[in-house]
């Protein structure tokens, strides 16, 4: 009496369970390529954040100080500034 659950035998106006092919050697190997997927997808998102990163550090002010009309190019010596007009 205690062994035997009286609910398994209520459907509970599902159908009945299809029954599933058991197929272990399919579900590790999708399982192992997953997770090498999302490993070397991983690596590549490390890598090219520091690349990106060593791009910006290093090559990216160089670049922006020989553009013409940049703010890096254009500076003025403080002396040739002309006064702000007074408010008042």
């Amino acid at each position: 009496m205690w062994t035997h659950n009286h609910l398994e035998d209520e459907d509970y106006g599902f159908p009945p369970v299809k029954p599933v092919k058991n197929r272990p050697r399919l579900r590790l190997g999708v399982t192992i390529s997953v997770t090498a997927a999302g490993f070397l997808l991983a690596a590549l998102t490390a890598v090219m954040f520091v690349l990106l990163v060593d791009f910006a550090i290093e090559d990216l002010p160089g670049m922006l100080s020989g553009a013409p009309g940049s703010l890096v190019s254009a500076t003025v010596d403080p002396g040739t500034v002309p006064a702000a007009p007074d408010a008042g």
